[in-house]
């Protein structure tokens, strides 16, 4: 008997891989098994593997479905095997970066902004806050990564109070310390969420004002992320909770 086992759901363009091994000491003589999808038009990169009698080794063989549906995968054999079941593979249709062979996160990670996929619309470093984790399928991982855009809104919130509890009240002082110049255009952040907000850079904020706090977490989002992934309203909406 041999058997073979692989993932049973994936996008049309990408491949499964399927790995079959003998039973027990393998056939008694050299057997040769051939794959199928049943005329699919998916693709084995080899149809057939032959196991040499007296050993159990697995094979591995990949297979590319071609197109959205459902696929059957059967095996049979030229010798005393028994053929294990089919094994039925659910087949998404492709995005159409995936048809085009281009690697979907890196795709993903040029159309959405790293603090927009990690909800953390400030990119505020990984310190263990909770419910949060490291981020994730980037070389040098350093942001943290919430479950929900809310909790990344009100991390970033409950950071600028904490700013504002060490006497940072103005956009200049709190942008030193969030954005130094050691790494940013600390200047040019300054002014530009100034403007956003509509105050000069030593104008006194209330930061216990949910408003004053929406307007200056929407600066911070659009001068991180760019403009158009995070609306007011969603930080409005997120600033109901009471730090």
């Amino acid at each position: 008997m041999h058997a073979y086992t692989g993932t049973i759901g994936l996008q049309a363009g990408e491949h499964v891989r399927l790995t079959l091994t003998p039973d027990n000491d393998g056939p008694g003589a050299d057997t040769t098994v051939t794959l199928s999808d049943g005329s699919a038009g998916g693709t084995f990169s080899a149809e057939t593997v032959t196991f040499n009698g007296c050993t159990n080794t697995a094979q591995t063989v990949t297979y590319t479905p071609k197109a959205a549906g459902t696929v059957t995968i059967s095996a049979t054999n030229n010798g005393g095997l028994t053929n294990p079941s089919s094994l039925s593979i659910t087949v998404a249709a492709a995005a159409a970066a995936a048809t085009q062979s281009i690697n979907k996160e890196n795709t993903m990670n040029a159309l959405v902004p790293r603090g927009i996929r990690n909800n953390n619309p400030g990119n505020l470093d990984y310190v263990g806050q909770p419910g949060a984790h490291l981020e994730t399928g980037v070389a040098d991982p350093r942001f943290a990564a919430f479950p929900t855009m809310a909790d990344g809104i009100r991390a970033l919130r409950d950071q600028l109070i904490r700013y504002g509890e060490r006497g940072l009240t103005t956009v200049s002082s709190i942008i030193s310390v969030y954005a130094p110049p050691t790494e940013n255009a600390t200047d040019a952040y300054v002014s530009v969420l100034c403007q956003r907000m509509g105050v000069g850079p030593d104008t006194v904020l209330d930061l216990r004002d949910t408003a004053t706090m929406a307007r200056l977490i929407y600066g911070i989002s659009v001068v991180e992320n760019g403009p158009g992934h995070l609306p007011l309203s969603q930080i409005e909406q997120a600033l109901g909770t009471t730090p």
